[in-house]
């Protein structure tokens, strides 16, 4: 047998559910056919060559969770709720088209702005008060507004939280911001501490809870509470024990 040229390989990532049973896999007693018939696979993984496309994005980690995580997990633990725990990668908190996000609006109506869902906002009174983010298509709306975002200058004023002297942002950019300034320390960070733009769900988090599970999100940076951790610990114990 002719030895192979020595390198790294190629190489592969592997994307799956790790549960208190180990891997997420389907329970033995469901056949072959059954899998077929409902398009399922043993276990709740994915994999990715290097090289071509290769990118492990959004859309391919719904289609997972939705096509085989959560069918598999109500198949493993029938009557249970899941608890998914996620890190904080950009894709986990990847947004709906329309999500409520205070730092992509203008201070002005119109702009570049993206169009966002209507929300809803807690006067005085303590009723809760619908609220457009967008002008209506409507004749006594100026032309150059109608059907365009309203804009912070228009947001908060109606929500009785705009005040003289408000400034789009802190300086130069958001990092700045102190949010607990009374009266707000500029106009994206209020009305980024209002309920429902703190309430304002990723994709990930609304598929989940659709299918009547939960999720939750580990603190930010490289967590030491994250079970993937203990994970790398067992493998690197294996292989210094196994391999030369």
């Amino acid at each position: 047998m002719p030895l192979r040229k020595k390198g790294t390989g190629v190489g592969i990532m592997i994307l799956c559910f790790i549960t208190s049973r180990l891997l997420l896999r389907v329970p033995e007693i469901y056949s072959e056919d059954y899998l077929r018939s409902n398009n399922l696979s043993h276990c709740a993984q994915e994999s990715i060559e290097f090289g071509g496309d290769c990118w492990w994005n959004t859309e391919k980690m719904l289609n997972q969770i939705i096509s085989q995580a959560i069918p598999i997990f109500n198949l493993s633990f029938p009557g249970c709720q899941a608890l998914f725990l996620f890190d904080n990668s950009k894709i986990h908190d990847s947004l709906p088209p329309n999500a409520l996000q205070v730092y992509h609006m203008n201070l002005n109506p119109g702009g570049e702005a993206p169009i966002m869902r209507d929300t809803w906002f807690t006067d005085h009174t303590g009723n809760r008060v619908f609220q457009a983010t967008n002008y209506h298509d409507l004749l006594h709306i100026a032309a150059m507004y109608r059907a365009k975002p309203k804009g912070l200058k228009v947001i908060l004023p109606e929500r009785g939280l705009w005040h003289d002297g408000l400034q789009l942002r802190c300086g130069s950019s958001q990092k700045g911001c102190k949010l607990d300034t009374l009266g707000g320390c500029c106009a994206r960070g209020l009305l980024s501490i209002q309920a429902d733009f703190r309430a304002q769900k990723s994709r990930l988090e609304k598929v989940i809870e659709e299918a009547g599970h939960r999720t939750l999100f580990y603190p930010k940076f490289h967590c030491e509470l994250n079970w993937i951790e203990y994970f790398w610990r067992v493998a690197k114990w294996y292989m210094r024990k196994h391999c030369h």
